[in-house]
């Protein structure tokens, strides 16, 4: 068969799809099903309101939805592309013909690819439910790409919806960057959500009669009989006795009464005919109850251990369809994760307490709101949040009613698009005392802050202290619908003309800011100190104006809002004025850090007309916030590239930020009746027993870089030590990238000389340089793969003592060794921060070098099971006026009272058994003399650290 017939087949079922029958349409007569069937009658007030928000909701949706999915398309590759067709398919179909798929891994930049083995997935789970929602409606943007390359890979057309009347998958959609002004030009990886629903949410009334409906009350009756018998803990095997049966009958009647009096009045004892009376009385308070009665029994179809096992089966073809898509197109970076429409509603997202990487347990309904909410949906539904007013988004109860009452069929104006929208739950304003609830969150960042991302942590954190003031507390989807709406906070900045001259200590040049005092309602300048803001808000107005896609960017409105919330005084209680400056320009340069403005560094003078909407704006914006030769770019670069003393001094102003917002966010929600219910306990107790012990770590731990995007191996490492300053370590050329797909511009920005660490002592920086990958290899498994180069720094070699020079000085090649057994006494291991609640700190590894660039000199790396490296330096008075001796015998250098004393103290104020934890040990080879030959180098290191480890082991322990 040609491509073209096959084409033409759309319509038909491909194997291994079974047509779901259809039950007849005719309607069918009764009492109830008819009136039922008559729908409600609206006031003109709620007519107009409802058709009002579906119009202009549907057209604002499609317009944003469209819009970000070009943008996002522009930028995906032909890896993602593919990986995301594939993934709706599968998705859409579960067919036997997938048992055995064939197929080979897709590299375009692998010329020869047609030679690779080919592989086999099985991507067919029996019963596993399937099914697209609204596929044959999907966006113009890419449907015609996706239809052919299905045929070209997959021999058959895309069934029609009409093949599987209920679909599982209600929903694909991507969370985070993707088509946003961070999504990163191939770099970015696409997480999508796929949110399914097991129940059937097409429900067709027509053939509906009163039968149906009364045999349903009966197994509702019947359900309650076997709870009230479960609760009187009788078997079910078991048939109870008369008398409990006729209990759990009069207790389960009570209840359905209770439940549906209606209808439990019209059709289980006859004894008032509803329907009559409604028709008589033209009552429409009377027809609302009755329907909605009909609604919340219909709602309810399936059976709950059934829904349990069709919920496993289509998790666990998910994961298969993630394994499949992951081998195939390697260059894709895309994660699936599954989720139901119910916990989506619930803002079910996990806790803590059952994954140390999820926050949903201290975010809840707020991570809905702020992340989830605003992604591209790439099958077409649209919430419907979209289409009601905000009135009706604050109300939960009226909301719910009116996503029934268009599931079935209720609303008039809605017939066309009920298969269309999708019940993702409500936007309502979140209460401050919702958000004080949520506390966890803020130590939750502090976490991720330690531990990853500090600017952006740092953004999140300043984001959820807004969520505390009745003014801010507009979420992250809320503006996506409302872009202005906390516009009206911002004030004017003077005139260029106007300006007050101020001698200032904020080095950055920019126009003051006005706002209107409570008692005078005068604008007065509102720093008399002259310290003023790099980017007021209301030139990020004009901003948006030059780029209006940006007022529909998730990410960008997060940014306008700190911009706002933190650039005027008293806008977020405490924040005293003279730190608006820094906390302004600081939110400047990590949200530039975080959408990678450095893909915009190479473009000096580029006009963008050439350029992706992204690269327009950052283009823009770098000469806005950042304008050339200015000290704000100066910064800029600096902190990209690496600069030690300009990342450091970005790192203690995002610490100082954090720190006095967490302090803030503590103080509002330790108030009496801050809070409405303690929803976050676990989270609370976990992450603040973290934050206090760690956001702020001690001066001999090594911490990790901030900026993960400068951890990747580097070709050269050169060390050197400068008397007045002490030990520096430099990278010395650019590093290649590791990955194809990967190739970041801002590696490709490193200078040819940049300095990783400078000051520390000379283990501290070693190991930096370990744990943030600096040393390593690249371009791992290729022919061209090359590990880090050590060399020293010629004129900075002298480390300013002659007996340190000639006896703990080492070679290159020496320390590449010890940066290797570094590695290897400090494998990669995987933590369980849910620790820090049951456990103390302990520690796990410890290594001990002697005479380490310094001669008399103990240094002890060590690690903690919650993986932070800690390094101490301890030296060893007396060591010197036995050198002779222990030069010429290591066993008496080792046995040295000294070292055993403060080796003791050691392990005993740190409750280490030396017996009981991984213990390693080095010896400076040049501190000894031994029988060896100078080509036994590394032998000689080897014998040397097992002799001190043994030794080490035989102290005698203090009491």
């Amino acid at each position: 068969m040609t491509k073209r017939e096959i084409k033409a087949r759309k319509s038909s079922v491909p194997s291994g799809i079974t047509a779901t029958q259809s039950r007849s349409t005719k309607p069918s007569s009764g009492e109830v099903s008819d009136l039922f069937r008559e729908g409600l009658q609206l006031s003109v007030e709620e007519e107009t309101q409802l058709a009002q928000g579906l119009e202009k909701g549907l057209a604002y949706f499609n317009q944003w939805n469209e819009s970000r999915m070009e943008l996002a398309f522009d930028s995906f590759d032909l890896s993602m592309k593919r990986a995301l067709y594939e993934i709706i398919y599968l998705l859409h179909i579960n067919d036997p013909k997938l048992e055995n798929w064939k197929y080979k891994t897709y590299q375009p930049s692998n010329p020869r690819n047609h030679n690779e083995q080919e592989k086999t997935a099985c991507l067919y789970l029996r019963d596993a439910p399937f099914g697209v929602k609204a596929i044959d409606r999907i966006s113009s943007v890419f449907k015609e790409e996706f239809e052919d390359y299905v045929l070209e890979t997959f021999g058959e057309p895309i069934p029609t919806p009409q093949d599987n009347s209920n679909p599982a998958i209600e929903g694909l959609y991507s969370i985070g960057s993707i088509g946003t002004v961070g999504h990163k030009n191939i770099d970015s990886d696409l997480d999508l959500q796929v949110q399914y629903n097991l129940e059937p949410s097409d429900t067709n009334p027509a053939d509906w009669n009163d039968g149906l409906i009364l045999e349903k009350l009966k197994r509702v009756l019947k359900g309650y009989q076997q709870k009230v018998l479960k609760q009187e803990t009788i078997a079910k095997e078991v048939m109870p006795p008369e008398s409990l049966k006729r209990k759990a009958d009069r207790m389960a009647r009570h209840k359905l009464k209770a439940a549906f009096p209606f209808l439990y009045q019209q059709l289980i004892t006859k004894e008032r005919n509803i329907c009559t009376e409604i028709r008589r009385k033209n009552s429409q308070k009377l027809k609302r109850q009755l329907v909605f009665e009909i609604v919340r029994l219909m709602s309810d179809t399936s059976d709950g251990e059934e829904l349990k096992n069709r919920e496993e089966l289509l998790v666990s073809r998910i994961k298969s369809i993630q394994n499949y898509v992951t081998d195939k197109f390697p260059d894709a970076e895309i994660y699936l994760f599954s989720f139901s429409r119910e916990n989506l509603q619930k803002g079910s997202f996990g806790s803590t307490v059952e994954s140390k990487e999820s926050s949903g347990g201290a975010y809840e309904l707020i991570l809905n709101y702020e992340t989830l909410f605003p992604g591209i949906f790439f099958t077409p539904v649209v919430p419907s949040h979209f289409l009601f007013s905000q009135d009706i988004n604050n109300a939960p109860d009226q909301f719910a009613r009116l996503n029934e009452q268009i599931r079935f069929g209720l609303l008039k104006g809605y017939d066309s698009v009920a298969g269309l929208i999708n019940d993702q739950g409500p936007t309502p304003d979140l209460t401050p005392g919702y958000v004080a609830d949520h506390s966890a969150a803020a130590y939750w960042e502090a976490f991720k802050g330690s531990s990853g991302n500090l600017p952006k942590a740092t953004l999140n954190l300043l984001r959820f202290e807004m969520l505390l003031e009745a003014d801010l507390n507009k979420t992250n989807i809320q503006m996506v619908k409302n872009p202005d709406c906390i516009d009206g906070l911002i004030l004017p900045s003077r005139p260029e003309q106007e300006k007050k001259h101020h001698r200032s200590e904020f080095p950055f040049p920019i126009g003051p800011y006005l706002f209107s005092t409570d008692e005078t309602k005068i604008p007065v300048e509102y720093n008399d100190a002259g310290q003023e803001m790099i980017f007021p808000p209301d030139r990020m107005k004009d901003f948006e104006e030059k780029h209006p896609k940006l007022k529909q960017d998730p990410w960008w409105l997060r940014y306008k809002s700190l911009k706002i919330a933190y650039g005027r005084p008293g806008l977020v209680p405490d924040v005293p004025d003279s730190a608006i400056p820094k906390i302004s320009d600081t939110i400047d340069l990590a949200f530039a850090l975080h959408i990678r403005i450095s893909d915009v560094f190479t473009k000096p003078g580029n006009t963008g007309a050439s350029l992706r909407h992204r690269e327009q704006v950052l283009t823009d914006y770098l000469a806005e916030v950042f304008p050339n030769d200015s000290p704000q770019r100066h910064r800029l670069h600096a902190t990209f590239v690496g600069d030690v003393k300009t990342v450091n001094e970005f790192e203690k102003d995002l610490r100082e930020i954090f720190q006095s917002s967490v302090d803030r966010i503590h103080e509002k929600v330790s108030k009496p009746n801050a809070g409405e219910k303690n929803k976050s306990s676990d989270e609370e107790q976990i992450w603040y027993h973290y934050y206090k012990k760690s956001f702020q770590a001690p001066p001999n731990v090594i911490q990790k870089s901030i900026l993960n995007h400068l951890q990747v191996p580097r070709g050269r490492l050169q060390i050197g030590y400068k008397a007045e300053s002490g030990w520096f370590f430099k990278s010395l050329q650019k590093s290649q990238s590791m990955n194809r797909r990967f190739q970041s511009s801002v590696i490709d920005l490193l200078p040819d000389e940049i300095i990783l660490v400078e000051h520390p002592h000379f283990l501290s920086g070693l190991v930096y340089c370990v744990i943030n990958g600096y040393y390593g290899i690249f371009n791992r498994g290729r022919l061209d793969e090359t590990k880090t180069a050590i060399e020293y720094d010629r004129q900075n070699i002298n480390v300013g003592s002659t007996k340190d020079n000639e006896l703990a000085f080492l070679r290159p090649d020496q320390i590449d060794r010890i940066m290797e057994s570094i590695l290897e006494a400090f494998p990669e291991r995987k933590v369980s921060y849910l620790d820090c609640i049951s456990k103390e700190r302990a520690i796990n590894e410890v290594m001990i070098f002697l005479n380490l660039m310094k001669f008399g000199q103990l240094s002890i790396l060590y690690r903690d099971n919650f993986n932070t490296y800690y390094a101490d330096q301890f030296i060893l008075a007396n060591f010197e006026k036995n050198t002779n001796t222990y030069i010429a015998s290591y066993e008496k250098m080792f046995k040295s009272s000294e070292i055993n004393l403060v080796l003791n103290r050691f392990f005993l104020s740190r409750s280490i058994n030396p017996d009981k934890i991984s213990l390693n040990a080095w010896v400076n080879p040049n501190s000894v003399q031994t029988s060896h030959a100078s080509p036994q180098l590394k032998a000689k290191e080897i014998m040397l650290a097992d002799a001190f480890r043994e030794t080490i082991k035989a102290f005698k322990q203090p009491e």
